[in-house]
Parts: structure tokens; sequence; C-alpha cells
């Protein structure tokens, strides 16, 4: 007997992927067609296969579930999307009322069910374009970090940014489209506020962007970033090359 669903599982998570599958195979109406840890990878299988649902983890290194439905929808491909992720109150509203569904991590059972029915009930495939709109508007708002100024604040995504100066009290943002801003927060404050996963401390008055490092010498203890053929060199504490390593690693 064919099954009424056709499902996509995408989790970098080797543990995640199979704990999804092992739920997901408990519900006879559901085909898993392949369960797959990277984007790139997904988006092949995607276009061959056109899956009727997507369980795809939010946040994964390199392209995550963003990127997924930027390119989804680059390419016009329709389909229902399921976000798994650990989500705070102003992401799960802005999913749940505006743009589609999510499984809070650790997922269960009952949540699987509840959102297996709708999809049967077609309450998904109504205006998926204009969900995915809606949705990129959220991401895109969700991505900004606010900065305080001594005349306001701005905006800015953090993948902007490619280092950050003290300057006494304040601090100097470098974004990679050459301008610069000043922040009325020191550098320990503004640390505060960026992904931990992107942005490491590497001297008392320096944080980068680790995206933008290209090279550390251990022996001149200086780290470069290059953005935009600029190359911007800082010299680093011995104990912070250190330190560096061990967070790229």
């Amino acid at each position: 007997m064919a099954k009424e669903l056709t499902a996509l599982i995408v989790d970098d998570d080797l543990l995640s992927r199979k704990k999804i599958s092992a739920i997901l195979n408990e519900f006879s109406e559901l085909d898993i067609l392949a369960s797959l840890s990277d984007v790139d990878c997904s988006i092949r299988v995607i276009a061959i296969k056109a899956p009727d649902v997507i369980f795809v983890n939010l946040d994964m290194p390199g392209k995550d579930g963003f990127d997924l439905i930027d390119e989804l929808h680059a390419l016009e491909i329709k389909t229902n999307i399921v976000f798994m992720a650990e989500l705070d109150h102003y992401a799960k509203k802005a999913i749940r009322y505006d743009v589609m569904d999510y499984l809070i991590k650790p997922i269960n059972k009952y949540d699987v069910d509840n959102i297996i029915k709708r999809l049967l009930s077609n309450k998904y495939n109504h205006n998926i374009p204009k969900k995915i709109d809606l949705l990129i508007n959220q991401l895109n708002r969700q991505k900004r970090t606010r900065f305080n100024t001594r005349c306001g604040f701005i905006l800015v995504d953090p993948n902007d940014i490619v280092y950050i100066q003290a300057d006494w009290n304040y601090s100097e943002i470098f974004l990679n489209n050459g301008l610069k801003e000043i922040l009325s927060m020191n550098l320990g404050s503004v640390m505060n506020v960026l992904p931990d996963r992107l942005f490491a401390r590497i001297t008392r008055s320096h944080i980068i962007n680790v995206n933008y490092l290209t090279k550390v010498d251990r022996k001149s203890r200086i780290c470069s970033l290059k953005f935009n053929d600029q190359l911007i060199q800082i010299q680093v504490p011995a104990r912070r090359v250190k330190a560096l390593e061990d967070f790229l690693d």
C-alpha cells in the first residue's frame, strides 16, 4: 500500500536524525525518503524526489535551515517545512503564527502526530510561496543584532562584522562593506550579544569574526583577517593564540 506522505530529514546531528527517524517510522502514513546531514545534499534529493514534507534542523554549522529555505525559494520548489530547534519565545511565535510549524527538541511523538494530521488535511498546502516569503522576512529580522550608539542604535547582521575594537568605554565595529560604527558599549557588553560560535575575543581590545580569519602566525603571534581584498593584522598574546586554536577546534 502506497504511503500518503513522503518525508526528508535534514539534521547535522546523527543522534537527532536517528531519534526523529525512529519517531517518524511509527507512522504508517509516512515514508522517509532519506535522512541527510547537510543542506547541499538535501537540495539535490529534494529536486529529484520532491518530498511532501521536510523536517529540518534550524541551527547547523555551515549552511543551516535558514539557508535551505532560501535555496528552495530561489529554485521555486514548493514543499512543506517543519523546523526542529530549540527556539526562544519570539522565534516560536513568528513561526507558529506567521509561517509554518516547528518541533521543539527533544522531539516527542505527540507533537509529530499533530503535524502529520495537519499535513494530511492539507492545511499546510495553502500559499506556500507567500509563507516562505514571510519566513525569510522574519529570519532576516531575527539574524540582525542591536548595538547601542551615542545617538540611538544600529541593527547589524553579525555575518557582516569583520572585527570590533575597543576604544575606552566605547567600541568601534568594522563591517565588510568598509564602514565603521562607534558603539556606546564596552567590548565585554558587545561580546555578550554576539553569537558565540562566530566570534572570538583574541586580545583585551579585539573581537574577530572567525569567518574572516585567514592566517595565524604562531611565531609572530599575528592574526590576519581578509575581506574585500583588505588585510587586517592584529598582534595577539601567546596564550590567546592557543585559546583561538581551541576555539576553532
